[in-house]
């Protein structure tokens, strides 16, 4: 087997491969669901052929293919990611493929890696190869909708405290969490971060997307502040025309906080890391 990074013409046959892979809940790649359209891979798949930091990284035999994960490569931070997949007719195979083909060409990088707890191939892969697992999270989702709630304690990032809210977020990160506040400070566009003072800062929450999407990537505090946080949090989505909002949280309570107040469970997530 060989790697070879896709153009648009291998567009098609890749799409074809994933979408019959990825309606099978032990063969499908996350984040995407079950459910998934092959437009819809079809339009993804084309955007990361066409991006700078996405490769697709085909592994083919004797000229056909076996199976291909799109990549996400940062190179000022050394991270690489399967953006999905691996995807191959012979998991095990194809995946020996691609790791060895990042091992060789990205000495030094940290790899990170995302799947369902139902994708069993996976996981024993990477428990093979010795991946650390650095979270086992529930993933909720609300389509947000007319809200408006705002605590006096709450408020958003702003030039008089992002450093006492960088200086907490710092304080919540270890050296595998990728979005740090020198990162986040970098991307701010990107993000709606709030923090809940009283007395000095309690806590925190923080949402990471696109114009009209935000994944909760971040929370602490109390049960109080936390809840707290979590409504003015829907309120501030609400404000900026978010109409979808990811909660991703390890945390039993969070999750039942985002049930309470109107977050559907969806999905799960494992993500394992491995340095080379």
């Amino acid at each position: 087997m060989n790697v070879v990074k896709a153009t648009i013409e291998d567009l098609d046959k890749a799409v074809d491969l994933a979408y019959d892979m990825q309606r099978h809940v032990n063969t499908r790649c996350r984040p995407l669901l079950a459910d998934v359209s092959r437009h819809d891979l079809y339009e993804r798949f084309k955007r990361y052929i066409r991006s700078d930091e996405h490769d697709i990284l085909l592994v083919e035999k004797g000229g056909k293919l076996e199976g291909f994960s799109p990549v996400n490569v940062i190179e000022e931070d050394f991270y690489i990611a399967y953006t999905q997949g691996p995807y191959g007719y012979d998991y095990d195979a194809v995946s020996e493929c691609l790791y060895n083909y990042l091992k060789e060409n990205y000495p030094g990088y940290k790899l990170y890696v995302n799947t369902a707890k139902e994708h069993r191939l996976s996981i024993d892969f990477y428990e093979n190869k010795g991946f650390r697992l650095e979270e086992e999270a529930q993933m909720l989702k609300l389509e947000t909708c007319p809200y408006s709630y705002s605590d006096d304690h709450i408020e958003e990032i702003n030039t008089c405290n992002r450093n006492l809210i960088f200086d907490w977020i710092e304080k919540h990160v270890d050296e595998d969490t990728y979005w740090n506040s020198n990162r986040i400070s970098d991307n701010l566009e990107r993000f709606i971060i709030l923090g809940y003072f009283n007395e000095g800062i309690r806590g925190h929450i923080i949402g990471r997307g696109s114009n009209d999407y935000t994944e909760v990537i971040a929370f602490s505090g109390n049960p109080k502040v936390k809840e707290e946080l979590l409504k003015v949090f829907i309120s501030k989505a609400y404000e900026k025309n978010v109409n979808l909002i990811d909660l991703y949280s390890e945390d039993e309570f969070e999750a039942s906080l985002g049930i309470k107040y109107g977050f559907d469970l969806y999905d799960n997530n494992l993500c394992y890391i491995k340095y080379f």
